[in-house]
């Protein structure tokens, strides 16, 4: 006889896991976000390094133009007075690589974030489609358990073979085994998008995945 395979309950806590947004938690993205922090701060002190030294190139123009002086005095302040737009130079190309390498990081973390949505779009379509397949099958399995109801009954009154009980009965069993599938499909497609959010660690997952281990141990 048929028995009530399609009762099959998805946890209710699943169900606030599935939508169609990237997760703000998403791993791949926050590492990518913390690269952008570290990018950043190297920014903020390039500019810190271009910030201008007045008082120290007022100072050296002051003392280079102030009396007469040693040569080699004058020329260590020369140096030095040199060396201030060279550190700046190298300050400006620091900003324009970290510059640069910001840009490059916000393109992949846009392309990451638009193929994670794209997969996200494909797997809630293909969901779609699943629990439509399952709504169908349930009610297939009504109509055979319906017909098989009746042969049972027909047949008590003598008014059916033993084959015929036995066809309904068979056709109401593989109605249930499609729609068991059916519902099983739906299960592997909501894994599927947990995973693409990188959300297998919700703790019903981890706490299947433990039960299993203990049960295997002993």
């Amino acid at each position: 006889t048929t028995g009530s395979t399609t009762g099959m309950v998805w946890p209710n806590a699943f169900k606030s896991v599935i939508h169609g947004g990237v997760s703000t938690n998403h791993p791949a993205l926050a590492a990518k976000a913390y690269e952008m922090q570290e990018l950043k701060q190297k920014m903020r002190l390039a500019k810190v390094a271009l910030l201008p030294k007045l008082d120290v190139e007022a100072k050296l123009a002051r003392d280079i133009g102030s009396g007469p002086t040693s040569l080699q005095d004058t020329e260590a302040k020369i140096g030095l007075y040199f060396s201030v737009p060279f550190e700046r130079s190298q300050a400006k190309a620091k900003k324009s690589r970290t510059q640069f390498e910001i840009n490059a990081l916000e393109q992949k973390t846009n392309a990451l974030q638009g193929s994670i949505e794209a997969k996200l779009k494909e797997r809630l379509i293909n969901l779609t489609y699943a629990k439509r397949l399952h709504d169908m099958q349930k009610k297939q399995v009504v109509l055979s358990r319906k017909l098989f109801e009746q042969e049972q009954r027909q047949f008590e009154f003598g008014s059916s073979d033993f084959f015929m009980l036995n066809t309904r009965e068979v056709d109401a069993f593989q109605a249930e085994l499609k729609a068991m599938t059916a519902r099983i499909n739906v299960f592997r497609e909501e894994l599927a998008i947990m995973k693409l959010n990188a959300q297998l660690n919700h703790q019903f997952i981890q706490n299947t995945l433990l039960s299993k281990f203990t049960f295997s141990e002993k």
